[in-house]
């Protein structure tokens, strides 16, 4: 056992003198004291040990640790309970080596892991340490999520540590926070050389550089240091209300001793930004001097600080000549102010000053709507409180009285009497096109400046307001208003809102709007949500918080009418095109919208009235339609359905007989059921009945046809394009055979008696036919189009186009070459109508980008002589065309066929489907291609 000042060790072991060998254990314990630590950085330190080697080599191999708590500076202290480290200690190496191991150091706030081995090496020093603070206090600062690499390096006798940092946000009281801030820095010689740097949104811009002496005579000081502020926002007002400045600091790291310099300007308003404040700034030998001024010296502000420190005074001294300061709150709030102002106070305790204001001039609003405070006015501060007797507000015919006291420390206490119009608020709401009426009010207000309680009673009188953007105007508004404090009761609130009638009654929380209660009646009020739907509806909506903790929107609406009428023409597409393409850049930047924490429960009805008219389809509608959960992800039950209507082909029109587009969860898409039918006269005069059915997912639902004939699908479309069968051209109407689903339309199937069935059937088989709405130039209509396509290589496809316009019928036929996945030119074929003349042209086209939206993921594999882009195109396939499950044998029909005609015959397909409701959301396609 040794004892020694505060050192105490047990060893225990065996030294074998014969061959100059140690095995020995050690316990120890010491303080802090005996290593010559900082008194801030003081614990008890212990460990266990094991010795090895030789007397002339010894090393040493142990664990040291000890409940920490460090304190110093202002921070607040932070406690260890678990601060470990493992090392290793060769006193007689060549190079004496002490390494640490492993260090283990952790509380609810700060963790240190060590990420470079520690090491000392000789005089040689090196090791690395991730240090990170969760939060962190430090006098009136605190520091969130701080981020911290350090590196050890240089010599012992001159040690160099190099950090990276990171914090998430530093925040000093109420008046400023800073987020996202970095830095970078040295420590070497004493010396510590940083830089700062912060950027935000809108160009906002913090940087900063120096150096600080970390050990002297005078203490920390800071010397070669500039900071910059650009476009950085004041933590009050309009957020278009920014400084720009430079700072330089020198000196004691002491406010009584440093010295700061700076300049800048004060922008009230970025779009008013040609007549900005100036900015001086001067500390020095604990003197401070502020001054703001704007160019016509009309608003000139001087604060004087002395004696910076406990006992500092500031003498704040301001006049103002009729300046306007509107654009520091918005945009439009007209605050004009004339006057003087004079305020001591002690540093220390600032909202104790006293002085006096001298007003000639105050009104806030624009024009013959503003509230006018009655002039001149002198008012006295003393400790901070603000008397105010008998004050008068005029607005419009209307005046309110008031007295009480303001004080900057304890907030309001004020009574209002009186009369406002509220026209008079118009600039504080810029969201409404027109505010108007009148309230007779008897309030007391009382509480502190940032949130005043509201106590009394309002009583409105023929209300209105409008928002002429989204179609909104109420107006003979009449209610009564209870303020109880943080809560307003909506007793009786009544009027007319577009055309119609509405009621509210229930109770706000302004500053929690979520804990509010509202209920709301309306009767056939007139909507036009989207360009082109006029809605008529009727209900009852209540909102609050419900048994599961959450705000929840619940209620009938009656949907009385609703009309939806558009025909697209050329104007309305080249314009919506030319602001796609050419305009701004922000147009295309997604933003994630954000919605509000509110659940819906609501149910909307209409048992008729729902009308449709486009120049494709007519119907009348009903619906029965449940809306619940999120309102981020509402899951919809039910749908429309129809109860009469008809689909426009050409000049033939399919009356509906059963329709329906309903939302069955879990999908979010909606199903679409449609049967219709229509009456055609075959080349014989004989009556036709064909059915057209479309089911399926409403962006791409399957669509048959049939007829009370027999007649094929190819037989439909040539009556439904020409108005006449097809019996006295070809022997089609004699073989009468069914397009099976997935199977082409061949001539050779109809016209058996051709030579070369097989080398026809290839070339004649059309790989696509479907319809979809195409402009016509001529008529300046979307109308419908018949396509067929045919792929005739890797790089060929012919293209036939047929017009089911009312208006007019054009047949076009195309050969298109892909020079390029984005660049191809067609050669193209174009008849009209019989008194038209047919041309001929050429087409150059490039896809700028393309919108289609990916249904399904198709991934090939085993497929070596066949790329994937080849197997795509000879299978007629994209990720934007949804598979069905059932569409997988033919696939893999196709894909066999696809290499027999390349010469492997012992081809094999297998395909995996993932996916629900029918349709793959991922499809795999397994190939063993085999010999030639």
């Amino acid at each position: 056992d040794l004892a020694y000042k505060d050192l105490w060790v047990r060893l225990k072991g065996i030294y074998t003198d014969a061959t100059n060998e140690i095995i020995a254990s050690a316990n120890y314990k010491l303080s802090s004291n005996y290593l010559q630590l900082p008194n801030w950085l003081q614990c008890p330190l212990q460990g266990d040990s094991e010795l090895k080697g030789s007397i002339e080599n010894p090393s040493l191999k142990g664990n040291l640790s000890c409940p920490l708590s460090i304190s110093f500076a202002g921070i607040e202290e932070q406690y260890f309970k678990d601060f470990e480290l493992v090392y290793e200690l060769s006193p007689f190496h060549p190079k004496s080596v002490l390494a640490v191991k492993s260090l283990v150091a952790a509380n609810e706030t700060i963790s240190a892991e060590m990420v470079e081995e520690l090491r000392l090496e000789g005089l040689d020093l090196r090791g690395g340490v991730d240090l990170k603070i969760r939060s962190l206090k430090f006098e009136d600062i605190q520091l969130n999520d701080l981020k911290m690499a350090i590196s050890l390096g240089g010599r012992l006798e001159n040690p160099r540590i190099n950090y990276t940092a990171s914090l998430e946000k530093l925040i000093n009281g109420d008046s400023l926070t800073i987020s996202d801030l970095h830095s970078t820095g040295t420590v070497q010689n004493g010396v510590l050389a940083f830089s700062i740097d912060q950027e935000g949104s809108q160009g906002k811009i913090l940087r900063g550089s120096g150096e600080i002496k970390l050990v002297g005579e005078k203490g920390p000081e800071i010397h070669n240091s500039k900071f910059y502020l650009i476009k950085y926002p004041l933590p009050f007002g309009n957020p278009q209300t920014f400084i720009e400045a430079e700072l330089a600091l020198s000196g004691p790291l002491n406010i009584e001793k440093l010295t700061v310099a700076g300049r800048g300007k004060v922008f009230i308003d970025s779009q008013q930004s040609d007549d900005p404040l100036e900015l001086i700034l001067n500390v020095n030998k604990a003197k401070a001097d502020l001054s703001l001024t704007n160019s016509d010296k009309k608003l000139v502000a001087m604060l004087k600080i002395s004696d910076l420190g406990s006992n500092a005074r500031g003498d704040l001294d301001l006049k103002i000549a009729g300046q306007s300061f509107g654009n520091v709150i918005s945009p439009k709030t007209c605050l004009d102010v004339g006057g003087e102002l004079n305020y001591v106070f002690n540093i220390s305790a600032p909202l104790y000053g006293d002085g006096r204001v001298n007003l000639y001039k105050l009104s806030a609003g624009c024009d013959q709507n503003a509230l006018r405070v009655e002039m001149p006015l002198s008012l006295a501060i003393k400790k901070g409180d603000v008397s105010i007797a008998n004050v008068k507000i005029n607005s419009n015919q209307a005046t309110l009285e008031v007295s009480g006291t303001v004080s900057l420390n304890e907030g309001f206490n004020l009574e209002a009497n009186g009369s406002l119009s509220l026209d008079t608020l118009l600039p504080l709401v810029p969201f409404l096109d027109d505010l108007g009426g009148n309230v007779d009010l008897k309030l007391s207000v009382v509480g502190a400046l940032q949130a005043p309680g509201l106590h009394g009673d309002a009583v409105l009188k023929s209300g209105r307001f409008s928002i002429a953007s989204k179609g909104i105007n109420a107006s003979m508004i009449d209610g009564n208003l209870v303020l109880e404090g943080d809560r307003i009761s909506i007793k009786k609130l009544s009027g007319e809102l577009n055309s119609g009638d509405f009621a509210i009654d229930g109770y706000l929380i302004p500053m929690d709007l979520k804990r509010s209660v509202v209920n709301l009646h309306f009767d056939k009020i007139v909507l036009e949500p989207v360009e082109a739907l006029l809605l008529i509806i009727s209900g009852k909506l209540d909102a609050g918080i419900k048994d599961s903790g959450r705000p929840l929107l619940e209620g009938v609406l009656n949907i009385d009418s609703a009309q939806y009428q558009k025909n697209i023409d050329i104007k309305g597409l080249l314009g919506m095109l030319t602001s796609t393409i050419f305009g701004r850049k922000e147009a295309f930047q997604a933003t994630a919208r954000k919605f509000p924490d509110l659940d819906l429960k609501l149910q909307v009805n209409a048992r008729r009235n729902i009308y449709v008219f486009t120049n494709w389809f007519g119907a009348e509608l009903k619906t029965d339609l449940s809306v619940d959960g999120p309102i981020s992800a509402p899951n919809l039950t039910g749908g429309f359905s129809t109860i009469s209507g008809w689909l426009g082909f050409r000049n033939r029109r399919f009356i509906i007989t059963s329709g329906s587009v309903n939302f069955i969860p879990p999908s979010t898409e909606p199903y679409l059921d449609l049967v219709a039918e229509t009456k055609l006269y075959s080349s014989t005069g004989n009556p036709v009945s064909v059915v057209l059915e479309a089911k399926g997912l409403l962006r791409q639902p399957t669509i048959e046809f049939s007829s009370d004939q027999g007649l094929s699908p190819q037989d439909i479309f040539t009556l439904l394009a020409t108005g006449q069968g097809a019996s006295n051209t070809t022997v089609v109407d004699s073989v009468g055979r069914d397009l099976e689903k997935g199977s082409g339309l061949a001539i050779s199937s109809v016209i058996p008696f051709l030579p070369l069935p097989g080398f026809f059937d290839d070339l004649t088989r059309i790989d696509n036919f479907y319809f979809e709405p195409e402009l016509d130039p001529a008529t300046g209509l979307v109308e419908p189009v018949a396509i067929a396509t045919k792929n005739l290589g890797d790089q060929f496809t012919a293209v036939g186009k047929m017009g089911l316009g009312e208006r007019r019928s054009v047949s076009r036929a195309s050969i298109i070459y892909d020079l390029t996945p984005r660049l191809n030119i067609a050669g193209i074929f174009e008849a009209g109508n019989p008194e038209e003349n047919a041309s001929l042209g050429v087409d150059l086209s490039y896809t700028v980008f393309s919108r289609l939206g990916r249904a399904v993921k198709i991934k090939f594999e085993g497929n070596e002589q066949l790329s994937d882009a080849d197997l795509m195109k000879r299978l007629s396939l994209n990720e934007s065309v949804s598979i069905q499950r059932d569409d997988i044998p033919e696939i893999v029909s196709k894909i066999r066929d696809i290499y027999l005609k390349a010469g492997f015959r012992a081809a094999e397909a297998r395909i995996s489907c993932k996916g629900e409701s029918g349709y793959c959301t991922a499809v795999n396609m397994h190939i063993k291609e085999g010999p030639i």
